[in-house]
């Protein structure tokens, strides 16, 4: 199907990309980019904060000179140790960190107060609820209690009696008319 030719040549090829591809993503690690500060993924502290560039302005920084002691400076400038170095860039990088600790604290404050607010706020949802409920059962006990069967109506009994009253008065005028004939 193919050829050792083929075969031979499709290697090589798989190996010039993949060292082509190698020297970019080493050249791309080298890059340091401004970091995110505001996500809860911890930032590389080795690299730019946001606005920290701003704040510097332009600086260019050009390749250190080595200088042995003894040697002539080639320009003007503060010489420091490297001890002097490292811990200037250690204090940077613990000055990254607190910003971002910093935020990283104020965001999960903020989250907990949301979620206590919103705690509190379904609390008294549930106990309106259970008030609501408390109160309709406490409405329909009186009603229950309040509803007068037809037989204890008041209206009821003063026809009934009027009824019953009408019907002596009239049995007794009867009679006594049948006694006095």
């Amino acid at each position: 199907m193919y050829s050792t030719g083929h075969i031979k040549y499709a290697a090589v090829v798989s190996c010039f990309i993949a060292i082509i591809l190698a020297a970019q993503n080493s050249y791309a690690d080298d890059q340091c980019k401004v970091q995110d500060y505001e996500s809860d993924r911890e930032p590389d502290f080795k690299c730019p904060s946001p606005g920290e560039l701003e704040l510097l302005g332009h600086v260019d920084l050009e390749r250190p000179v080595v200088l042995k002691e003894g040697d002539i400076a080639p320009y003007e400038g503060a010489l420091y140790t490297k001890a002097a170095i490292i811990e200037t860039d250690l204090q940077i990088m613990a000055l990254r960190q607190l910003r971002w600790l910093d935020g990283w604290k104020r965001r999960r404050l903020h989250l907990a107060d949301t979620e206590l607010r919103r705690s509190m706020h379904d609390a008294k949802l549930v106990i309106a609820e259970a008030e609501i409920l408390s109160l309709k059962q406490e409405n329909s006990r009186l009603s229950e209690e309040a509803e007068v069967q037809w037989y204890e109506e008041p209206v009821l009994w003063l026809a009934v009696g009027t009824v019953i009253g009408a019907v002596l008065g009239g049995g007794i005028g009867y009679g006594y008319s049948l006694i006095s004939r």
